[in-house]
């Protein structure tokens, strides 16, 4: 009796040991990739020149995953560079150059070493015969800077209810207050002036001196003629 339950107890643990072992085997057999977080996958299919990420118009910060392939037959090197977006130099500025094919992330690009600004990227394959281009436009380097939200110009206005407001208490009307002004302080007669009648009174009396000596010096012709003539 003892015997077999001893025996009951080892196939029970035979059971739960390989009931824990068997999903293990195959966790075993698979490898298990865990991708960077935040960086994009490439997808599958791409061409045999592309750029997956950066896209067109991405905001960058930071360190980027430059993403993508490079796999044409029969080429010499490729060489990945950026340059600004508005510049008449055309001048571009080498980021990593190689020789070999890739499939996935072909650089990190840390781009807080530059100013914030609008770049382009260009991944460029060299052969004996001549050369291909991949050129990605419109990326905004915002490091330091936040880009300020454009207003759509299609944006649509909801009219909301006029609400009606109490009536108004009137207002007490302020009477005009009068000022009054210090009256002017009278200025001392001036003792070289003459009043008005004076002065009348004196135009008289040379009015008649002027008429008296007319009259006399009328009455010496007279009296003088009359002399003469007798």
């Amino acid at each position: 009796m003892l015997n077999f339950t001893a025996m009951r107890r080892a196939f029970v643990l035979f059971l739960l040991f390989l009931g824990i072992s068997w999903p293990l085997a195959g966790v075993d057999a698979q490898t298990i990739s865990t991708p960077l977080a935040g960086t994009p996958t490439p997808e599958a299919g791409l061409p045999a020149l592309s750029v997956a990420f950066p896209a067109r118009g991405e905001t960058l910060r930071g360190e980027i995953p430059v993403t993508g392939a490079i796999s044409l037959p029969g080429f010499t090197y490729w060489e990945l560079a950026f340059a600004y977006a508005e510049d008449p130099t055309n001048t571009w500025f080498l980021l990593l150059r190689g020789d070999q094919p890739v499939s996935g992330e072909i650089f990190r690009w840390h781009t807080a070493a530059i100013a914030d600004g609008e770049y382009r990227l260009r991944l460029r394959v060299f052969f004996a015969e001549g050369l291909q281009d991949v050129l990605v436009t419109g990326l905004r380097v915002r490091n330091y800077t936040v880009d300020t939200p454009t207003p759509s110009p299609t944006a649509t206005f909801t009219r909301t209810p006029a609400h009606t407001l109490p009536p108004r208490l009137p207002t007490a009307t302020m009477a005009p207050t009068r000022t009054i002004f210090p009256s002017v302080t009278p200025l001392p007669p001036n003792p070289l002036s003459l009043p008005t009648s004076t002065i009348g009174l004196q135009f008289a009396k040379g009015a008649l001196l002027t008429l008296a000596a007319f009259l006399i010096f009328g009455a010496l012709l007279a009296l003088g003629r009359k002399f003469r003539n007798q």
